[in-house]
């Protein structure tokens, strides 16, 4: 052992006091760091709220995206039906006299009706999902409804041609009987479509719970985020 020095102080006790004082240094900085490190995540949550928050549409701009989109949906919804009667005259009637003005109906109603509407629906839709809380994927019946009308849009770009064709044969006075009516229906996509069109709607009307993955890593990411602001506020 070493002899005491003046004071009692031995050289190991001055070693023990230096490792505590450094010992100190190093807790103190950690904690810094890790207090730093929090404020930072605290911050960048909250930036990241601040810019979704930005995202979503005021209150004003979101009644007005919403009255538009129901109005062209629940108009797309009333031209498929015009469009199915004529389409059923056209199927189920022989006489000449009521399919030839019947197939030119459906061309007018097909290009100046459902077209525009079915595009302006998709387009309203889609702003409202991004501009709201919903979001576009988040849920499962914000998704579904999408890729519904996505599908519909499409059928209908495909028949167009069909339906121009037919209502051009129609409008032509040589035209044979023969020939009209041996067009080929478009009853089964008519009704199809309407079919996913009055689902579309009720999806939007009853709005079923349920989040897609995506929306529940969202959410997750949103609950540590209001965790950390409490924390912060609290500390």
């Amino acid at each position: 052992m070493g002899r005491p020095e003046p004071g009692g102080r031995t050289p190991t006790s001055s070693g023990d006091a230096t490792g505590a004082g450094a010992g100190g240094l190093a807790a103190a900085v950690q904690g810094a760091s890790e207090r730093a490190w929090k404020d930072r995540r605290s911050q960048s949550a909250s930036s990241h709220v601040a810019a979704a928050r930005r995202l979503l549409m005021p209150s004003g701009l979101r009644k007005f995206a919403l009255a538009t989109h129901l109005t062209v949906s629940v108009g797309w919804i009333g031209a498929v039906a015009g469009y199915l009667a004529l389409d059923v005259s056209v199927a189920t009637s022989g006489d000449p006299s009521v399919v030839r003005p019947a197939w030119i109906a459906m061309g007018l109603v097909a290009s100046w009706a459902i077209t525009p509407l079915a595009f302006s629906s998709l387009l309203t839709g889609l702003v409202m999902a991004l501009g709201t809380r919903w979001g576009l994927l988040r849920h499962w019946w914000v998704l579904i409804s999408f890729l519904l009308t996505v599908g519909a849009t499409g059928v209908l770009l495909s028949e167009t041609h069909v339906i121009a064709d037919g209502a051009a044969m129609a409008a032509d006075p040589t035209t044979s009987a023969d020939e009209l009516l041996a067009l080929p229906s478009t009853l089964p996509h008519s009704v199809g479509g309407l079919a996913v069109l009055l689902v579309v709607q009720v999806l939007n009307v009853y709005k079923p719970q349920g989040l897609t993955p995506y929306g529940w890593r969202k959410h997750r990411e949103e609950r540590r985020q209001r965790e950390q602001r409490r924390a912060g506020v609290t500390h």
